[in-house]
């Protein structure tokens, strides 16, 4: 069953996210957060909603990074932003190695036909109502190919799956 498959997927994920966290002397959570500010979610705030926990448990995170050496709190008004240092850029250098690691065997499995199988499959689990997606075939925006926001053609690769200018088309593209 697919079910099953992408179970097994989301636990390894899961398994070697965990292993390389805890390699580096972090939570997953700590991890999490290192990968998300990097790519700019850089509020106590923004990270909490993006990682689905409270905004104290973000903030223990946070102090525990800033004790490791791996981001730095800088106060802009009345916002404290969170920033990587060199280190956290190292760590999360590491990280995506792993990533693109994982990104490569999708690759040799099935290339770019099975990143549009699988983003075709949360498009009709989103249909469905079992998850919410702010990905490219669902988008408004997104015709044939074409994101007439970034006004260019994308490539399957460029396809996102969780896009920040997101608007939810009324049919959904395939």
């Amino acid at each position: 069953m697919i079910s099953d498959a992408l179970d097994r997927l989301a636990r390894v994920y899961r398994y070697l996210l965990l292993k390389k966290a805890t390699s580096m002397g972090l939570t997953e959570l700590q991890l999490s957060i290192l990968l998300h500010v990097a790519e700019g979610f850089n509020t106590v705030g923004r990270l909490a909603e993006r990682v689905a926990v409270s905004q104290p448990t973000v903030s223990d995170a946070v102090l525990a990074l800033e004790r490791k050496g791996l981001v730095r709190r800088i106060k802009s008004g009345r916002l404290t932003l969170i920033e990587l240092t060199p280190d956290g850029l190292k760590a999360v250098g590491e990280v995506r190695r792993l990533l693109a690691e994982i990104d490569e065997a999708g690759v040799a499995a099935g290339g770019p036909g099975l990143r549009l199988a699988l983003l075709r499959l949360i498009a009709e689990m989103q249909k469905r109502g079992l998850i919410e997606a702010r990905l490219c075939l669902t988008c408004r925006f997104f015709k044939e190919g074409y994101c007439m926001l970034l006004e260019k053609k994308l490539e399957i690769t460029e396809y996102r799956v969780d896009c920040p200018d997101y608007k939810p088309a009324t049919i959904l593209q395939a």
